[in-house]
């Protein structure tokens, strides 16, 4: 997990600039954080909202208000963009040393 924390955080770094103004959803990625999204993942599983779009999962009119409970609508959506298991940078060294990636 610590992993997939430091590569999204890498990735956050270098989209963060991309925002006109520094917002509060714009911040570096902690293991709370991340088990808090993870949650808030499997709770929309569970609870069969996963069809539902962002705005649609964060809305109380739509589904649990659980979720809005645990993080805004624009954090999330902004993890979802910048979550990373691997090192963006070594992507094609690893290329052509292993076939199987896409």
């Amino acid at each position: 997990m610590n992993r997939i924390i430091k590569h999204s955080n890498e990735e956050i770094d270098r989209i963060r600039g991309n925002y006109y103004a520094q917002t509060s959803y714009t911040g570096p990625l902690g293991l709370e954080e991340m088990k808090a999204f993870l949650a808030v993942l499997v709770n929309s599983a569970v609870s069969k909202d996963n069809h539902l779009s962002v705005r649609e999962l964060f809305d109380s009119e739509y589904s649990r208000s659980c979720y809005k409970s645990i993080m805004s609508s624009d954090r999330f959506e902004f993890l979802v963009t910048c979550l990373r298991f691997d090192a963006k940078e070594t992507r094609i060294e690893r290329k052509k040393l292993t076939l199987l990636l896409p």
